[in-house]
């Protein structure tokens, strides 16, 4: 089964994680990309990129998850992410650090429990990732910790290049009378 990184809104955390658990996804680990990229938030959803694909310069590690999910399943959150005209899917390398919230923290320990792997040295994978197909908009924050924190925006028809534009648009200021 193939392996997806995800690092933003499908995340356990983000808005639109229900689209993981709905196709079967299955946990497989925190993980870390193993080289630099640049990491943008462009709204409603933050974005991938290589920095000589107009993105800013600033690079790091992004950080994320890693999901088994079927290939149909696979084919189906490809239409979800819009790709291939809003990300493309590509596979890069990713060191997955640990399999649960307990192997972060150590928390099994503490409890009196073993923990589940006690070997935590990073496992390096190639897994699928969506990255932005085109330039980032002007608009777009280049997110320097390399960890997308917001839960995101929901999207019940999956992303589109014309939500990115709606997101973007500055709203009219109103006047105080």
């Amino acid at each position: 089964m193939p392996l997806v990184f995800v690092y933003g809104t499908l995340m356990r955390a983000g808005a639109n994680h229900s689209v993981l658990a709905r196709l079967g996804g299955t946990f497989a680990g925190y993980a870390t990309t193993r080289e630099p990229w640049t990491l943008v938030d462009l709204g409603p959803y933050p974005a991938l990129v290589r920095a000589r694909d107009g993105a800013p310069a600033a690079t790091t590690r992004v950080t994320g998850e890693v999901w088994t999910i079927g290939d149909r399943a696979l084919r189906e959150l490809d239409a979800f992410e819009g790709c291939p005209e809003l990300y493309t899917r590509e596979r890069i390398a990713v060191l997955v650090e640990s399999t649960s919230d307990d192997e972060r923290t150590g928390d099994d320990a503490r409890r009196g429990g073993a923990p589940a792997r006690r070997d935590l040295t990073p496992r390096d994978v190639r897994a699928f990732v969506y990255l932005l197909a085109g330039r980032p908009p002007a608009s777009a924050r280049v997110i320097a910790s390399g960890r997308y924190t917001a839960a995101g925006t929901p999207l019940p028809d999956g992303a589109a290049p014309a939500a990115l534009t709606r997101s973007t648009k500055r709203r009219p200021r109103r006047r105080r009378p």
